[in-house]
């Protein structure tokens, strides 16, 4: 299961609050060119997201409240970077919470989609600087694609529950 929400927070502030982008080159055997940038300080960062996002009703009976501390990865796609199909996986031990990867748009300027593989057939999402997905973690597998021509595709990454 997935969610696509839009424009869910300014982009520009959380840009403001990473300060300069330091990003490095980090791939494994399922990404490629992918990059990424540790963080300093989060504690403003992270009462930003826990107030401004959270809490936020997926559906009736679904609610995501926390967010996870230490779970904040900001990651940039430039030409050719892409992540394969993958699951995301728990962060806590306790197999009785639900977790969700939240993975927000802080800019996007590239060609790159985000692929989910459904029941019914994949469905591709295109997503810009605002946009928010939503994965179940252990659920729907996904993938990255290329940025093939132009561009990239700056996010952030946060584990809530």
């Amino acid at each position: 299961m997935f969610w696509h929400i839009k424009q869910v927070c300014d982009p520009e502030r959380i840009l403001q609050m990473l300060g300069p982008l330091d990003f490095f080159d980090f791939e494994t055997h399922d990404t490629k060119r992918q990059q990424v940038m540790p963080l300093r300080d989060t504690h403003e960062l992270y009462s930003y997201l826990q107030n401004t996002i959270l809490p936020l009703e997926l559906e009736s009976d679904l609610v995501v409240t926390k967010l996870i501390e230490r779970s904040i990865h900001p990651r940039k796609y430039v030409q050719d970077s892409y992540i394969d199909w993958h699951r995301d996986y728990d962060h806590l031990p306790d197999k009785g919470i639900v977790e969700f990867e939240f993975i927000l748009v802080l800019s996007n300027t590239s060609d790159s989609l985000t692929e989910f593989e459904m029941s019914d057939g994949n469905v591709k999402v295109r997503t810009e600087a605002g946009d928010l997905l939503i994965v179940t973690r252990r659920g729907v597998r996904h993938r990255v694609l290329p940025v093939t021509n132009h561009g990239e595709r700056v996010i952030l990454k946060f584990t809530c529950k």
